[in-house]
């Protein structure tokens, strides 16, 4: 019987480039000999099992690439908390977050999957802090992020002095509701300085 090469072989000893880097080519070696007689199951078996040895293919189960993947993010974060705990202010070592000590340097608090490198640089910046002191310090330096700085705001700070304004001129708040694509609710808590209090 003739010799059945793998399909995801182009021909017998040597790799296709895998499928989920398009144009890579890398030299992986030679694949498991396949033996005469083969069925294209078992080549493409064989396949697999090789690149593995590899550490080349990715999870087939999903749901277990992403609990791994979500565990060895938490063993970093455990690690860093354990070399700088506990809290800087209280001394617990209760609820700790990754707290920025000077929030204008702050890139972003989701670090624990970025490169060693890059991690690092952003890690320096910061302290570890319980979720009580954390609000505390971030309240008494007003530190979070309001209006355009939030990212979701639908209003600018003009419009904003442009919507109390004309509310203050007597205009109907439902129409410059409407004017700015925000529910006539959400006008009456800004014109009413419940929302948007930091704007004058």
């Amino acid at each position: 019987m003739p010799r059945t090469a793998c399909c995801r072989l182009v021909t017998p000893g040597r790799l296709q480039p895998f499928r989920g880097s398009p144009g890579r080519r890398r030299p992986f070696g030679e694949p498991p000999a396949l033996g005469a007689g083969a069925c294209r199951f078992d080549s493409c078996r064989r396949y697999y099992r090789f690149m593995r040895t590899l550490d080349f293919m990715p999870y087939v189960n999903l749901e277990k690439q992403r609990q791994y993947q979500r565990e060895w993010v938490a063993r970093r974060r455990h690690q860093w908390f354990e070399q700088n705990g506990p809290c800087v202010d209280c001394g617990t070592w209760e609820r700790l977050e990754l707290d920025h000590d000077d929030a204008a340097t702050k890139v972003d608090h989701r670090v624990w999957s970025w490169a060693t490198e890059r991690r690092l640089v952003e890690l320096v910046k910061c302290v570890a802090r319980c979720v009580p002191c954390h609000d505390r310090k971030t309240l008494a330096r007003q530190e979070a992020a309001r209006g355009v700085a939030a990212g979701r705001a639908k209003l600018t700070e003009q419009q904003v002095r442009n919507l109390r304004r004309a509310w203050a001129d007597g205009e109907n708040i439902v129409p410059l509701a409407e004017q700015l694509g925000i529910h006539k609710s959400t006008a009456y808590l800004i014109t009413s300085g419940q929302t948007w209090k930091h704007v004058k």
